[in-house]
């Protein structure tokens, strides 16, 4: 059932690529390029995407009727958008809009390859709780991002349910192809907010989780002082 579900939003993404006059992934490719450096075209397409993905649009028309359709499964979700938007890139290139080649032409020559380590920015929506774990993790473009954080003290799933069931977590780290998975110490909570942070091979790696409710500063600082986020960042098989 759930490949006949993610079959039908690649599907629906090549139907929206053709006639969705309103939502144009190329007409902001140049703005997203003057913001930052991207790794190569593909990076660069899926940044504008991803900034797609947080308009009242995509949510209203897209977003939520795929939720609806993977019944709130965070995983069934996310590979569903990931197909979506792949036929939305087919679908846009069959009308004779090329979207990668619009963004290759972009970017200074030389610069438009697949390059082994590359600067991983992240947000993650919560997956999984526990009793002492918490689980944020989505899947973009076949690969798997996650952040799993273990040794939670003090609170209870109900009380941790509440208090994060809105959260997203943040990777901001390095990422060579191949890393194996890093392990970050709790580094500071403020109200609403937790991180953790480790210098690795002189490179600084972040988690921040934010959109957390009903819990102080110093509760946070309870619960996670011992605590450690450990960040996964691999391919997903099939």
């Amino acid at each position: 059932m759930s490949r006949k579900l993610v079959g039908k939003w690649f599907e629906r993404g090549v139907e929206v690529g053709k006639t969705d006059g309103w939502m144009t992934v190329e007409d902001t490719i140049a703005e997203i390029l003057e913001r930052g450096q991207p790794q190569d075209a593909q990076d660069l397409v899926w940044r504008a995407i991803e900034e797609w993905e947080e308009t009242d649009h995509f949510s209203i028309f897209y977003g939520s009727k795929m939720m609806e359709d993977a019944r709130r499964d965070p995983d069934l979700y996310s590979e569903m958008k990931a197909e979506f938007w792949e036929g939305y890139l087919t679908g846009r290139k069959e009308i004779g809009v090329d979207i990668y080649k619009i963004a290759k032409a972009l970017l200074p020559s030389g610069e438009s390859r697949e390059t082994e380590r590359a600067w991983v920015q992240k947000k993650l929506p919560l997956t999984n709780l526990g009793e002492k774990c918490l689980v944020w993790r989505t899947t973009v473009q076949g690969k798997t991002y996650e952040v799993e954080v273990c040794d939670i003290r003090g609170l209870t799933t109900p009380e941790l349910g509440s208090a994060f069931a809105a959260s997203t977590a943040e990777i901001s780290a390095p990422y060579e192809k191949g890393e194996p998975e890093r392990e970050l110490p709790f580094a500071a909570a403020e109200e609403g907010k937790v991180w953790w942070l480790a210098t690795i091979k002189n490179r600084t790696h972040q988690v921040e989780v934010s959109g957390i409710r009903h819990l102080t500063e110093r509760q946070l600082e309870d619960a996670f002082a011992n605590s450690t986020a450990f960040v996964s960042i691999f391919h997903k098989i099939k």
